[in-house]
């Protein structure tokens, strides 16, 4: 088993870099099969089934019912969060928890923990699209949408992918209930400015964000009306440079400076920047899957006895996208 110092990098800016080398015990797992299909599977048990349009106009998902226990981190104790007080402090707790976790997402390869940064809200600003999102300084990773009133996602959905889709947070399990008590602590914390970060999971096939862990802090800021402070994990995977690409800027680049006293100080900059990313490679994002040929059967056996809340057309069409 890798060591923590092993794997864990430093804390750059907004963002750790992990990287994980030993093979893990198979906690939350996504399986990928034909047509389309995703199974989200936590401890060998399936808790969400996913399965995109054809047309990739988005996915129709579902999530078990009831409340599974995801326990995908420990829970934070107050002591704890009234002593973080930092992004990196919280960066380096939920680096190390996700490491010693059994049930997290991680497997071997780069992962990334990254803040995401709220957008204005509607009182600073006057488009209401800004509200509610929250953005990653870095770039690498979509917004997440939605995320204040993810916990009313009803269980079965299709969410789009069209116009403002792309990014919308979606939670693992159903919500507490307010009077909980964890809910309470948490409440406390958002009036005393000490509530922990929700932490997020950047799902590639999803095209958005699961919530990983924070439903009741999620819950307590909800309800305190402030904006809880956000933590997103994603697969991150280096893909070298194209030679193609590096001679065509550099041919660019050339001709740019043949003539160098016209250029001004600005173009300077853009014509150096764009060549240091011709040769610099990309990182993208990933999520890992498990390969499974018999996703079609599971479908039929699991949710032969599915019942969707809502309108019977809307739950039927739904039904229809997981089960043809």
């Amino acid at each position: 088993m890798a060591t923590l110092a092993d794997t864990w990098g430093r804390v750059e800016g907004s963002r750790v870099r992990l990287t994980v080398r030993a093979v893990r015990p198979r906690g939350l797992s996504l399986e990928a099969g034909q047509a389309w299909r995703l199974r989200l599977v936590l401890a060998g048990r399936a808790i969400a089934w996913g399965r995109a349009a054809p047309s990739g106009s988005g996915i129709a998902w579902v999530r078990a019912e009831g409340a599974p226990k995801l326990a995908i981190v420990p829970p934070i104790r107050a002591t704890e969060a009234r002593a973080l007080r930092t992004s990196e402090a919280w960066t380096a707790f939920f680096a190390k928890a996700l490491l010693a976790s059994t049930r997290s997402p991680l497997r071997p390869g780069k992962w990334e923990l990254a803040w995401l940064s709220p957008r204005p809200t509607l009182a600073e600003s006057a488009q209401r699209a800004s509200v509610d999102e929250y953005l990653d300084q870095g770039e690498t990773l979509c917004r997440a949408r939605n995320l204040l009133t993810a916990l009313e996602a009803p269980r079965a959905l299709f969410s789009s992918w069209f116009s403002f889709g792309a990014g919308r947070v979606l939670p693992l399990r159903d919500p507490s209930s307010s009077d909980a008590a964890r809910v309470k602590a948490f409440r406390k914390h958002a009036r005393d400015g000490t509530l922990p970060p929700v932490l997020l999971w950047w799902v590639s096939p999803l095209d958005g964000y699961l919530v990983l862990d924070g439903h009741d802090r999620l819950l307590a800021a909800r309800l305190e009306g402030v904006r809880p402070s956000v933590l997103a994990l994603h697969g991150s995977m280096e893909e070298p440079a194209d030679p193609t690409w590096g001679e065509t800027e550099t041919k660019r680049y050339e001709r740019a400076f043949a003539n160098e006293v016209a250029l001004s100080p600005r173009t300077r900059l853009e014509k150096n920047a764009a060549l240091v990313r011709a040769f610099g490679g990309g990182t993208y994002t990933w999520t890992p899957a498990v390969a499974r040929s018999d996703l079609a059967a599971r479908f039929t056996e699991e949710l032969k006895d599915l019942a969707l809340e809502g309108p019977a057309p809307a739950g039927q069409a739904i039904r229809a996208a997981l089960l043809l």
